[in-house]
């Protein structure tokens, strides 16, 4: 099993000890390990390292992958809580337990994503084992972003969101 990974957060590393925690919980189980992180996630967004291209997952997993993540971010713009939560992984629904505790921790770490105007799915890379989708993403003022979408299928076949990692610059600066 792949190691926890950690964020990139927007967020000032001092003064946010509960945020900290719980996004530390957040990538260190969005890997379906069942131990917390140890590092403290970095105090500002990085650039995006070099990835690895990842093998075609196959027409099928890429439309089921597509729809997963423009279904969570619609339902972000929603405020849909319970669609959003669906859309993620086992590991993540344990630690926020309910859709409202999910919803304010995205909206807290991730306003460009939570309220994104669009949305630009891009390839598939590979994150330490992980098939993990590179999205450009424009965020509500414009800003934008690379947003990595860390991807976990289930044993049904399903595919679920492990986990989110934002990078700036965005893919095509």
């Amino acid at each position: 099993m792949p190691a926890p990974w950690r964020s990139r957060s927007s967020r000032k590393a001092a003064g946010l000890p509960g945020i900290l925690l719980a996004v530390a919980a957040l990538f260190g189980i969005a890997v379906a390990s069942p131990v917390l992180a140890q590092e403290r996630p970095p105090a500002a967004l990085e650039a995006e390292p070099v990835l690895a291209p990842a093998p075609d997952p196959g027409p099928s997993a890429a439309r089921a992958i597509a729809s997963l993540i423009e279904g969570q971010w619609r339902a972000f713009l929603a405020d849909d809580g319970a669609a959003a939560f669906a859309a993620a992984s086992p590991g993540l629904q344990a630690t926020y337990q309910r859709p409202a505790n999910f919803m304010a921790m995205v909206a807290a770490e991730y306003g460009v994503v939570y309220r994104a105007r669009a949305l630009a799915l891009a390839d598939f890379v590979l994150w330490h084992g992980y098939l993990a989708e590179r999205v450009g993403v424009t965020g509500p003022r414009g800003e934008r972003a690379t947003a990595l979408y860390l991807l976990m299928r289930l044993a049904d076949g399903s595919w679920r969101i492990a986990g989110c990692l934002l990078f700036r610059p965005a893919l095509d600066s």
